[in-house]
């Protein structure tokens, strides 16, 4: 950790003000001059990438960047935050010949042990993987955002009540503390206010129990808190929380629900007009919609549907004929994967992209996303036509290829787009096929296709 007064006045400031990135470059810097380069290094490039939309070229080579940075350096980088926080530390890199071979044999406890380095497509994070009861104290996961372990994951399973609080103010001595998740039910007790809460802006609560809401939102603390995730079945504990939240506090928020039992009550009520972001992963794709369509949600700039497998409802044309989402600026439509070879395929297909595209209006969307999408000849036909396609500035399709578009056919996809306008397409079929090239040619660098095969 921190070794010099300069160091740890930064450290100071970058948890005191975790949004500002200037603190964390002057951080950088700092660190760098004490000859640490790849710490440095991973810090700028994870800033610098986030800078970038999600499906820019750019942002995947930083990405890629940060990623073998971390591979190679994260059990010396969590090896300090562990001895701040007073955890086992993990098992260090043999740094001698017999060692390493030892380590190629099997005969040494893996490097890293106890904990996990994960580097996905977008995140970097450790995990204890082997739990030794007093050492992690429910600490379960940390993911690293802009050069930092600033997310933290803490689960019931490993936990005694008591513990949280001291956990986390302790981790503000290591890093900033930007984001909570709870896994397994949560009570009041799992949580403990504090000054530790000051910089949290976003908060995932696994089946909280009415007094764990209550304990959440009565913390003086939480003046930063923007975005909230509420996993639950009981749609009063997402009325609750709505209530508790201060006006205006909340900008986003993810409800993980199972069906449609209150969708009326949470349609029907008033503080869903402060939210600007609202993600809906639910069983019911019908609620989902009566959900998004309701009248204190006119000022909504971004709406995710995540259906989880579930068709999206036949009358999807409301979603953006209506005008009632007129403020929209992004729109994702999440089905999930569905095998093709069995049963009834939930994939949106020309019948659905002709209901949302047709006589679309939403003057102010910029993005769309939509996964498992059945794409034929006529749903090309839909794409190229679309006005409201040609408006975009970042489309994202995850694709099943049928197999009646032909190679012209396909030629036909970079029509759809206003080419001075587009800046991302993220397009990933399942398979490859020569007409696809004609994307690569038109597009250039502002096209990705990550999973063609």
């Amino acid at each position: 950790m921190p070794t010099t007064d300069d160091e740890r006045a930064l450290l100071a400031a970058i948890v005191a003000d975790p949004a500002d990135d200037t603190v964390r470059l002057a951080y950088a810097d700092c660190i760098e001059e004490r000859g640490n380069a790849p710490r440095a290094a991973f810090i700028r490039t994870q800033i610098e990438a986030e800078h970038h939309h999600i499906d820019s070229p750019r942002r995947a080579a930083l990405a890629q960047r940060a990623r073998e940075l971390f591979s190679a350096q994260w059990i010396e980088w969590w090896t300090e935050v562990c001895e701040a926080l007073g955890f086992v530390v993990p098992v260090p890199r043999p740094t001698t010949r017999f060692g390493r071979l030892a380590d190629a044999a099997g005969f040494r406890t893996r490097p890293g042990s106890p904990y996990t380095a994960i580097a996905g497509a977008s995140d970097l994070f450790i995990y204890q993987s082997i739990y030794r009861p007093g050492h992690t104290q429910g600490f379960h996961r940390a993911t690293w955002r802009r050069g930092f372990p600033e997310d933290v994951n803490f689960t019931a399973h490993h936990y005694r009540p008591g513990r949280a609080g001291p956990l986390l103010t302790r981790w503000t001595t290591a890093a900033p503390l930007t984001a909570i998740q709870g896994v397994q039910p949560l009570k009041d007790d799992h949580w403990s206010d504090g000054p530790h809460l000051c910089g949290v802006r976003s908060l995932v609560l696994q089946d909280p129990d009415a007094a764990c809401v209550r304990a959440v939102f009565q913390s003086q603390r939480l003046h930063r808190l923007s975005e909230l995730e509420i996993r639950t079945p009981d749609f009063a504990r997402v009325l609750e929380a709505l209530e508790l939240s201060r006006p205006n506090q909340l900008r986003r928020m993810t409800w993980v629900v199972g069906g449609d039992d209150a969708t009326p009550d949470v349609a029907d009520c008033p503080r869903l007009s402060d939210l600007r972001s609202l993600t809906l992963a639910t069983l019911s794709s019908t609620g989902s919609l009566a959900l998004a369509l309701s009248p204190y949600l006119t000022e909504l700039e971004e709406l995710r549907l995540d259906l989880f497998g579930q068709p999206i409802p036949a009358d999807c044309r409301a979603l953006t004929s209506s005008g009632h989402l007129r403020s929209l600026r992004t729109l994702a439509l999440t089905t999930y994967c569905a095998d093709y070879d069995q049963g009834p395929d939930p994939t949106p297909g020309v019948e659905c992209l002709r209901a949302l595209l047709s006589d679309a209006k939403l003057p102010h969307l910029e993005e769309l996303r939509i996964s498992q999408l059945h794409l034929d000849r006529a749903g090309i036909d839909v794409l190229v036509r679309s006005p409201l396609i040609k408006q975009l500035k970042h489309l994202a399709f995850a694709a099943h290829l049928a197999d009646d578009p032909a190679d012209d056919d396909l030629r036909r996809l970079p029509e759809m787009f206003d080419l001075g306008r587009i800046e991302t397409f993220a397009f990933s079929a399942d398979r490859h096929r020569p007409g696809l090239d004609e994307l690569v040619r038109k597009l250039g660098e502002r096209l990705r296709m990550p999973a063609v095969r």
